[in-house]
């Protein structure tokens, strides 16, 4: 009864391991509490073992060659399980290194795929830029020629539009008039018709009594009548139709024409004013070399006062003219000066929308790069997070697996050595009742040499017991801080995102801010040039009216020189005149020599009148000479003035344009600095993700249980039982 007990204990132990373990698996509780139960559970069965075996192993044993052969078996079992243990271990081993292996070159193709993919989508992205770019200013230039052959033909239609209705309106007007003035008419007549028909009747009636058939003849003719006008009037209806029909085709027919001739005419006088200014040009030189040697003819004249006359009107001409031609000199370099200002803020305004618009596009396109590059990592994270934690719950679930396997081993091999050992203590128990004497060539063994062996047995089973609960929890809490290091790695990742879309999202706000600030600025500079713009048409027009006030003056000098010219040459002629007298009278006297005294003194006279008129000349020729220098300095001063005004326009606008081209490449720079460092952070912050990720990678691969096949070879059970000794 009492060998009996021991496999039915045994088997109570295996089916409440086996319902343990079933339990375990279906368990919810958590690593250290299943930890400790099954260390006490087991602590409470090895210990209940140990105590019934050395029970029961404790008495005497005499060993016989039965007990050797059990020896052999169970050291062939043994020698068997090892070798289990050994294949099962590089089993694991070789499995874990394909595993790390394939996940390695998983690792690989995933990158490769990766970085072909970054590339592939950054050069589409490129790609995509260009022909959007491209596009864009094709659609703004398609946009501007449309709305500008839009608005000419909207002008064009309106304008005929108007003069159609304004002809439509004269014509009806017209009409109505002659419509109005042919019904006072038709109704003055009507009412003369009615006051004659009156009379008739009366008359026909006094004189002629009842004539019905005359007021029936005299009613028709009054009918014909009427129906005459109203023919008249519906012919004339008809023909203001017909006459309006042709107007209108008429109007269509001439309507090319017109336009024809108001090209032509318009070309004509751009081709004429351009062949006045071509031929001007060409005889310019002509001319002036013309009036030199006019000028040079006249020099030979004998009278002082008609030379000193013409030479000073062809000196005020002559400046006039080269006053004129600087005029017109610095009219055409200011001209020139506003239409190259003007193109260059065309070209500047041109440029600087095309580089905001250039850069509301870059940030939205850099806006959209980045929230999917989030998008994609986020979810590339959380794939690559579920996928690892799936594997560590696999792992550990074939951990766990394995270890029940390795304890249900190692349980059923303790199992099998406790039925060994119940089963030699049978054979001992039978040769003390009626079994055959043992042979006297097998040594007895006495009580002492059988405490070592439940020791030493104690000893391995203890040594097991620990190994494994000691691989249980290292791989326990390796298990644990991966988890750990899973959950942190995947937290910080989540926090970094966070922070980043933040700060994406400040810098896009900042961004946003700068060009706002710059739109404004541009705003600002418009409304600044457009009101020089006003500044420079007022100063033309102060210019123009300066003109037309020095052109005035400059044509009542040369009519006041021109009348002192002619009261001059007036007086020399009746100089002349008298000086003729004068002579007749001396030849008429030097026949009289009683008349010589009249002579002399007539002679002093002439001399005296003659000193006279030449004092008055030069006092005239020195007044001319004065007011044509006063004129002179006058013109000079005001074309100094002229000058200044229009260098100093030229240098505020000069300077204006520095300052929009600075505050242009400043913008620029800022704009590029702002660039620059959202692509510096940006790339530090993928290189971030990506040194996270390659640090969660090596923790996982050094997580992995590449080490536990030798601790289990290392730990394998030893040889219980002693080397047998054979007699001589």
């Amino acid at each position: 009864m009492k060998n009996t007990k021991i496999p039915s204990q045994i088997n109570d132990i295996c089916e409440e391991l086996r319902k343990f373990i079933n339990g375990y698996a279906n368990d919810s509780t958590t690593l250290d509490e299943r930890r400790q139960i099954i260390d006490k559970k087991i602590n409470t069965e090895i210990d209940s073992v140990m105590k019934e075996t050395a029970e029961k192993v404790a008495p005497k044993m005499d060993l016989t060659p039965y007990i050797e052969k059990r020896a052999k078996a169970q050291q062939i079992e043994i020698g068997r399980l090892k070798e289990m243990i050994t294949r099962y271990s590089n089993e694991i081993i070789k499995q874990t290194d394909n595993f790390n292996s394939r996940i390695d070159e998983e690792k690989k193709k995933f990158k490769n795929i990766a970085n072909d993919l970054a590339i592939h989508y950054y050069e589409q992205c490129q790609t995509a830029n260009s022909s959007h770019d491209n596009q864009m200013l094709e659609l703004d230039d398609e946009l501007y020629e449309l709305k500008n052959s839009f608005d000419s033909k909207l002008s064009d239609e309106k304008e005929k539009v108007v003069i159609e209705k304004k002809l439509l309106k004269k014509v009806y007007q017209s009409f109505q008039k002659d419509y109005d003035t042919m019904k006072t008419e038709l109704e003055g007549e009507l009412n003369e018709v009615n006051s004659q028909i009156n009379e008739i009747e009366y008359e026909i009636k006094s004189n002629y009594g009842d004539a019905q058939k005359q007021i029936e003849e005299l009613r028709k003719k009054i009918e014909d009548k009427c129906k005459e006008g109203d023919e008249e009037l519906n012919s004339i209806e008809d023909e203001n139709k017909a006459l309006q029909a042709e107007i209108d085709k008429i109007k269509n027919e001439n309507e090319p024409i017109i336009q024809e001739l108001t090209e032509k005419i318009e070309k004509a006088e751009i081709e004429y004013e351009e062949k006045l200014s071509e031929q001007l040009k060409s005889n310019q030189p002509k001319f002036e070399s013309e009036l030199q040697s006019i000028s040079e003819k006249f020099g030979s004249v004998e009278e002082e006062l008609i030379n000193k006359l013409e030479l000073l009107r062809k000196s005020r001409s002559g400046t006039s003219e080269s006053l004129q031609a600087e005029l017109v000199r610095l009219k055409s370099e200011v001209n020139s000066s506003d239409s190259r200002i003007a193109k260059q803020l065309k070209i500047a305004r041109a440029r600087l929308d095309a580089k905001v618009h250039a850069k509301d596009t870059e940030l939205k396109q850099f806006r959209s790069d980045q929230l999917r590059f989030i998008e994609t990592t986020r979810h590339a994270y959380q794939n690559e997070l579920s996928r690892v934690k799936n594997e560590n719950e696999n792992q550990l679930v074939i951990f766990e697996q394995n270890l029940m396997k390795a304890a249900a081993n190692s349980q059923q091999h303790r199992n099998n050595r406790n039925i060994g050992r119940m089963k030699v203590k049978e054979p001992q128990n039978g040769n003390e009742k009626g079994a055959p004497a043992p042979s006297p060539r097998r040594p007895k063994a006495t009580a002492a040499t059988r405490p070592p062996m439940v020791e030493e047995m104690d000893i391995n089973n203890g040594n097991i017991v620990d190994s494994l609960s000691s691989q249980f929890e290292e791989r326990e809490s390796e298990a644990i801080k991966c988890l750990n290091d899973l959950m942190a790695s995947k937290k910080k990742a989540e926090n970094d995102i966070k922070i980043n879309k933040s700060k994406a999202c400040a810098q896009i706000n900042e961004l946003e801010k700068a060009i706002q600030i710059s739109r404004d600025e541009l705003n600002e500079l418009k409304e600044k040039l457009v009101s020089e713009g006003k500044d420079q048409n007022e100063m033309k027009n102060e210019h123009n009216s300066e003109e037309e006030n020095e052109n005035e003056n400059h044509e009542k000098l040369k009519n006041r020189v021109s009348e002192r010219e002619e009261e001059l040459i007036y007086n020399i002629e009746q100089q002349k005149l008298a000086i003729q007298q004068l002579k007749e009278e001396k030849d008429r006297l030097r026949v009289d020599v009683s008349k010589r005294k009249a002579l002399q003194s007539l002679q002093i006279k002439l001399r005296q009148d003659i000193q006279e008129i030449e004092e008055k000349i030069k006092e005239v020729s020195s007044h001319v000479t004065e007011e044509i220098e006063e004129a002179d300095l006058e013109l000079a001063r005001s074309f100094k003035q002229e000058q200044k005004a229009t260098a100093d326009q030229i240098q505020e606008a000069s300077v204006k344009l520095e300052r929009a081209i600075k505050n242009l490449l400043e913008a620029k720079a800022e704009a590029e600095e702002i660039s620059m460092k959202d692509r510096q952070k940006w790339s530090e912050l993928r290189s971030g993700i990506a040194d996270s990720t390659l640090t969660i990678c090596k923790k996982l691969n050094n997580t992995r249980p590449t080490s536990s096949s030798p601790t289990l070879r290392n730990n394998g059970p030893k040889s219980i039982l002693p080397p047998l000794k054979k007699e001589k």
